[in-house]
């Protein structure tokens, strides 16, 4: 699960610490989140603080007030790794096809086209001696 919110300039707050504050509400029910932030008018990644206020909302920093695209990502999502090896000796399995029966399929395909050009040539030559 993943939040988008604009920051806009008149979102912005002025902080005590001579700074700014905006409120971003991401309602991914968590804590353990991803934040990237990206201004709205450069497309440039921009690095500013934020504060993690509650499971659903975070409070963003920034020395200056600018139009921003915040990215809140759920960090709790689970990762799983899958190991899979490749059999080239497997011949097919409903419609998925090895490298094996391919490449079978392809000599074939070779010497049906070998045999049709050598009774090209054999033709052409016989047209030859005919000429």
């Amino acid at each position: 699960m993943a939040s988008t919110q604009t920051i806009t300039i008149d979102d912005w707050v002025e902080d005590a610490e001579n700074g700014f504050k905006a409120t971003v509400t991401h309602s991914l029910l968590t804590q353990r989140i991803v934040v990237n932030i990206i201004d709205a008018t450069t497309k440039e990644n921009v690095v500013t603080n934020f504060k993690i206020i509650d499971d659903n909302s975070i409070e963003v920093r920034s020395e200056t007030r600018s139009e921003l695209n915040v990215y809140v990502i759920n960090g709790n999502a689970e990762t799983h790794f899958i190991n899979a090896t490749v059999d080239d000796n497997r011949v097919s399995e409903m419609t998925t096809y090895s490298s094996k029966k391919i490449e079978d399929r392809l000599v074939n395909i070779e010497e049906k086209l070998s045999g049709n050009l050598s009774d090209i040539a054999t033709s052409v030559n016989e047209l030859i001696t005919y000429c």
